[in-house]
Parts: C-alpha cells; structure tokens; sequence
C-alpha cells in the first residue's frame, strides 16, 4: 500500500497525510453503515478526536485534483472579448533566473516606465499593448489594439510610429537615464 501511495498519483502527498485521509474515510464508511445515513463532520471529528476544520480539511485533500500548468487562465478584462488567453504556466517564476538577471530586468522595466510616462496615454495603451508590456509578453495585433483603444488599425500603426519616433528623439537629446531606456525598449522591438 505504501509503495502505491509513494509512487501513485501526479502529485505525491506525504504519508501521514494519506494514513489521515484513509482514516477519515474508514470512518466515515463505518459510520454511514451504523447509522444508515452519511456522517456529519461533527460526528466524524468526535469519532477520530480531530476537529472539524482538520476533518472538512483532509476531506478537501482527498478530492484534490492535480492542475496542469497549460490550463487557461481566466480572461482579463482590461482586453475585453479578445482577451489573451494566458496559462497558469505562464505566471510561474523561473527558477533558473539569477539575481543579476532579475535585476537588469526590473532595470529595464523601470527605465521603460520612465520613458513611457513622457508619452500621452493613448500612446502609453498602444506601446504597452503592441509590445506585450502588461500581459507577459504576448504583443497584441493592430486589430486587438484598435479594438480596444477603439481607432482603426491604421490610427494604431501612426500611434505606435508617432510614440517610437518620440522616444527616439528623447534618447538622442543626451538625458543618459532615458538613452538606457531607448535601447531597452528597442531591444523589445526586435
């Protein structure tokens, strides 16, 4: 049995834990048959010495199901009925990353704010949309981005032309901080 509880399922839980659960349900077999009705968790805990939290506990563990990290999410309401369908693997930290990594990133995350607080917000949307800044990095199409902001796909493209051609100009003028920026951020274009 225990080689079975060590090897089973998906998601391993500890031993005891299973000697619990198999316990809870012994019980509460026994005490459906002496009854000839289902126990309630109050005569379960009296019966195991357990309170009732731990009971409806280890009966919510015995009915967890393993969840597969590409599974969707739900969707975001800040994109409406187009919404990009991300996965629960997708909110998963890496592991691998390393502190210096970590750091450059959230560098180049705070320099990019910087640079998109000199836009005005419809160019602020735009960038952050076409260039997957809010939603982990899924770049949305000119037709989703247009839907949203609610212009055409063409006042979209000028948008995002206009915003990149002004943040070109702010990293030319010398501002050492905003040139840091520019080449983050055309380090995302490409």
């Amino acid at each position: 049995m225990r080689a079975t509880d060590n090897q089973g399922g998906t998601i391993r839980l500890p031993i005891y834990m299973q000697d619990k659960i198999r316990t809870v349900k012994k019980s509460d077999k026994s005490l459906h048959d002496e009854l000839g009705r289902a126990a309630s968790k109050e005569e379960l805990a009296e019966r195991l010495g357990y309170s009732e939290d731990k009971i409806q506990w280890l009966k919510l563990c015995q009915k967890m199901q393993p969840y597969s990290l590409s599974s969707r999410r739900t969707r975001d309401s800040r994109f409406g009925s187009e919404s990009p369908q991300l996965t629960v693997g997708d909110s998963v930290d890496d592991p691998t990353q390393t502190p210096e990594k970590f750091i450059e990133n959230k560098q180049m995350q705070n320099d990019i704010k910087g640079l998109l607080c000199r836009l005005n917000q419809k160019e602020q949307i735009v960038l952050r949309m076409r260039f997957g800044l809010d939603n982990g990095g899924k770049k949305e199409t000119l037709k989703n981005v247009a839907e949203h902001v609610g212009i055409s796909s063409d006042g979209v493209r000028m948008i995002e032309i206009r915003a990149l051609e002004k943040l070109r100009h702010f990293g030319e003028s010398g501002n050492s901080s905003v040139g840091s920026a520019k080449s983050n951020f055309i380090a995302l274009e490409e």
